[in-house]
């Protein structure tokens, strides 16, 4: 896992269309944060449930109406690939991350959540080469926030970018306003 420092630029936002299939796969899934603060009052990362993501490098709080950006890789596939089943053409559901959020100020907190799995379809029914199927890779992404304090927040998350194809790299903009 790497962690690139926050980027000096602003993220254009639009929802890119529904997501396909792909028979080229990228090991790495870059997942960008753009956490924006439209809060009175500085907000701080609290709580990160992986390891992925712990902007150690920038830990000073975010500014009232300022943004931090964050670029994380994630392994999209592991290097282990289940086998075929010629009795069935599809694969399993693989989890590649869940990255759970709180940014907190105050009484205030917000949780913020996105992740990433893949569907994989198998395509080569040939059993006289089972050690190297076809694969069809389709990634599911999820994504959420919630107002958790006892003062209650507004917590928004949107995906702001998707590539539809490998690799699966995404943009998730998470915003804490009052």
């Amino acid at each position: 896992m790497n962690i690139i420092n926050p980027l000096p630029l602003v993220l254009s936002l639009g929802i890119l269309a529904s997501l396909g299939p792909t028979l080229a796969i990228a090991h790495d899934t870059y997942v960008t944060f753009e956490v924006t603060n439209h809060t009175s009052r500085p907000v701080s990362l609290t709580r990160s449930d992986t390891g992925k993501f712990n902007p150690a490098s920038d830990n000073e709080p975010i500014a009232p109406n300022e943004q931090r950006i964050y670029k994380v890789v994630y392994d999209t596939l592991p290097d282990y690939y289940p086998p075929h089943s010629p009795e069935n053409s599809d694969g399993p559901v693989m989890p590649v991350f869940r990255q759970t959020l709180t940014y907190s100020s105050g009484n205030h907190h917000c949780v913020f959540v996105t992740g990433m799995e893949v569907f994989l379809r198998f395509l080569n029914r040939d059993d006289s080469r089972p050690q190297d199927p076809d694969y069809a890779v389709t990634p599911i992404r999820t994504l959420g926030a919630n107002s958790t304090g006892s003062m209650k927040v507004k917590c928004t998350a949107k995906f702001s970018h998707i590539n539809r194809k490998s690799p699966f790299d995404f943009h998730v903009h998470f915003v804490m306003s009052e």
